[in-house]
């Protein structure tokens, strides 16, 4: 066998792993810390030092690759309920999938030599930069391209969104937005996003003036805790690329979506609130792509 420099495994693994939590995390809708993706990547860069031991069976092989790629999801991900967990442990294999065979059609352009595998760990015997651009560009074309596909599925597929909070109806025009990973914290349920201007109807003048609060000055968690409705409300936190913060977000009694002839009801449904406009005003709310079964 090629000689294996434990250092050169451990670093270009956790590079190659970190990408690969990164579109997960992505094609899931799943929101995690970016502590929580080092760490699994972490997990899965030392599990590559099963390369050194004897040579394994295939069985034995597939067992340990299972429990560490489980343990990685768990890490990554957490445990919020059993359907989400499964469904993060498939869509990592198939990020795993798509990652491994596009850069491997990436180095072929490189020709690169002594690509060791064994025990089911890989040892990458390239510079580290070539390593780096090339799961990044494999990284970034997935995310285009399930952009180009996500925004391809729902265009023209518009959905009428009754919200109902307290007795109070507000009628909004929502579409599905696979970027929208945002979960309550404490229940791990999806949240949508919508226009404060668009759901004011729903709103006592007590909750207008919290909500109003785009920027959560002082005195915004003060007035939750001292509000009637206080355990209607919510703190949602979030990432992008503008930067990270919290959102403050009601649970309101139902939402009806309507598409075409169909429609689902979502009890319970949690609703931030955003004082930007929704792809410039086009539509009033962003769905969970978790939510939305019609």
């Amino acid at each position: 066998m090629e000689t294996v420099y434990v250092d050169i495994l451990i670093v270009t693994n956790f590079i190659v792993d970190y990408f690969l939590l990164m579109l997960t995390s992505f094609l899931s809708a799943t929101s995690t810390k970016r502590y929580r993706i080092f760490l699994g990547a972490a997990v899965a860069a030392i599990s590559s030092l099963v390369i050194f031991a004897p040579e394994l069976s295939a069985a034995a092989e597939f067992l340990i690759k299972l429990v560490i790629s489980l343990l990685i999801v768990l890490i990554t991900f957490g445990f919020s309920n059993p359907k989400r967990y499964i469904k993060s442990v498939v869509i990592f294999y198939a990020a795993n999938a798509v990652l491994a065979g596009g850069a491997i059609a990436v180095w072929s352009i490189f020709a690169p030599k002594g690509l060791v595998i064994r025990n089911g760990a890989v040892f990458y015997n390239i510079s580290p930069v070539t390593l780096i651009l090339s799961i990044a560009a494999v990284y970034l074309i997935s995310i285009l391209t399930s952009k180009i596909i996500s925004r391809r599925q729902s265009r023209g597929k518009e959905y009428s969104v009754m919200l109902e909070f307290e007795g109070k109806r507000a009628e909004v025009r929502g579409i599905v937005d696979s970027g929208n990973m945002l979960h309550d914290v404490l229940t791990g349920t999806p949240v949508i996003v919508c226009d404060y201007d668009k759901i004011r109807p729903l709103l006592t003048p007590e909750l207008e003036k919290i909500l109003l609060r785009e920027n959560f000055e002082s005195g915004f968690y003060g007035d939750i805790i001292n509000s009637n409705l206080k355990n209607r409300f919510r703190i949602i936190p979030f990432e992008s690329l503008s930067g990270s913060g919290v959102m403050a977000a009601l649970v309101l009694d139902r939402a009806v979506v309507y598409c075409g002839d169909k429609k689902q009801e979502v009890n319970d449904i949690i609703m931030a609130v955003t004082h930007k406009k929704i792809a410039d005003g086009e539509f009033d709310v962003l769905l969970n792509p978790e939510l939305i079964l019609v």
